[in-house]
């Protein structure tokens, strides 16, 4: 099988290169109230970092958000447990894209913001299935990839005490994961329809199978609840609330073709 080689090749070092060193779109600086702290990762289209330029969904409500209360907005993108390991030890104040987990109770969530879905992306073909139900992945004995650790990690776990002959393989980073993919490496990847097109769209991919069994996730942003005040938490909520309300939030949303979860 035709491997995935030369300029894409290139892409996808450079991008687990900067996503395994960690990346600052702007320099940390002392905390004040002037100042909100964020993490995320690289998952397009809720952020994206290409090149010196963060796109996306997430940082482009949270600088609208910033300019309506006069606040600045610093953003770093780092791996998945790294970007934890910044917000629980207070060198993030609150991080974007992110999962509810119980299990994370020292974070305060915002109301949902963005709904998504988790599927399994195998090679397309003219005959590919769409399955119904989860049990019908049964004796298929997919090697399924994803990002780990991750929510979608999480997510793909459970699902695998329904498939018992289903095995999981853990990447990094999600994009390893649909180069495996189409370079015959692994069966299927797992993950979030909208972030699976999305790199396919940035790494001019041709698009995998989406076999159509959809799992709902919804995304939010969350502060670290010892390091941002309830006030000033309150304050950017309200502001999110007003730009809700008043559409710019759909705006954007719509720019990056992401479903709001209101």
């Amino acid at each position: 099988m035709h491997k995935l080689g030369g300029r894409l090749g290139g892409f996808i070092a450079g991008v687990i290169l900067s996503l395994s060193a960690g990346w600052a779109y702007a320099a940390p600086a002392p905390h004040s109230k002037q100042v909100i702290r964020w993490v995320m990762v690289d998952a397009p289209p809720f952020g994206h970092l290409n090149g010196e330029e963060l796109t996306g969904f997430f940082p482009d409500m949270a600088k609208a958000i910033c300019r309506q209360i006069n606040t600045v907005c610093e953003f770093s993108v780092l791996p998945w447990s790294k970007a934890i390991d910044a917000l629980q030890h207070g060198q993030a104040d609150g991080m974007l894209g992110i999962a509810y987990a119980q299990e994370r109770s020292w974070l305060r969530y915002s109301t949902p913001v963005v709904h998504t879905e988790n599927s399994f992306f195998p090679l397309g073909c003219a005959k590919a299935p769409i399955y119904r139900y989860l049990p019908d992945l049964e004796g298929l004995q997919w090697t399924v990839g994803t990002q780990c650790p991750s929510d979608t990690y999480y997510d793909l776990q459970q699902l695998q005490q329904e498939i018992s002959d289903m095995s999981i393989k853990r990447y990094p980073a999600l994009i390893e994961a649909i180069f495996a993919v189409n370079n015959g490496d692994i069966t299927a990847v797992y993950g979030s329809v909208d972030v699976i097109r999305g790199w396919e769209a940035q790494c001019h991919l041709p698009p995998l199978h989406d076999v159509g069994l959809h799992h709902p996730m919804l995304l939010y942003y969350a502060w670290n609840a010892k390091v941002m005040s309830s006030s000033q938490a309150a304050t950017f909520n309200n502001a999110y609330q007003k730009l809700l309300r008043n559409g710019k939030i759909a705006e954007i949303a719509a720019h990056y073709h992401v479903t709001l979860a209101h």
